[in-house]
């Protein structure tokens, strides 16, 4: 193991992938992992995983301590038990409230010119470095 710790920015067409270190508190978006219909592209994902050999997986979710799970947080769960299943690694959930706004704000800053057609991508690697941000902000509170 690393120590890395990979996030995941859930959608249902696509999930943003990030890593980090908890003693840097910073996360990396690394990529794109494609999904139809909510079900990842799980080749995709064992690279990442692989390559990375992260010994947690954080998922972001909307409203963590809010509402009952319905939705789009039923697939996010989903996901995580299929993370764990498949990797045996634990996943942990933050919320993931403003990781939008924030990666559409990160990405407006001056001298960053991403590409239109670039931009759907780069907004989810984004967030989901803001997800493991907001882990690695909780665990040392």
């Amino acid at each position: 193991m690393s120590d890395n710790i990979m996030a995941f920015d859930f959608g249902n067409r696509r999930i943003g992938v990030a890593v980090g270190h908890p003693s840097i508190g910073r996360g990396q978006g690394i990529g794109i992992v494609q999904a139809k219909d909510g079900q990842p592209d799980f080749v995709a994902l064992e690279k990442l995983v692989s390559e990375w050999r992260p010994e947690g997986f954080v998922l972001g979710m909307p409203g963590l301590s809010s509402e009952p799970a319905t939705g789009l947080k039923k697939k996010i769960i989903k996901f995580g038990e299929a993370l764990t299943q498949r990797f045996n690694i634990p996943v942990s959930y933050v919320d993931e409230t403003l990781s939008t706004e924030e990666s559409i704000f990160r990405m407006h800053q001056p001298g960053e010119r991403i590409p239109k057609a670039k931009k759907t991508n780069e907004r989810n690697k984004i967030s989901a470095g803001i997800i493991l941000e907001t882990y690695f902000s909780q665990l040392n509170s």
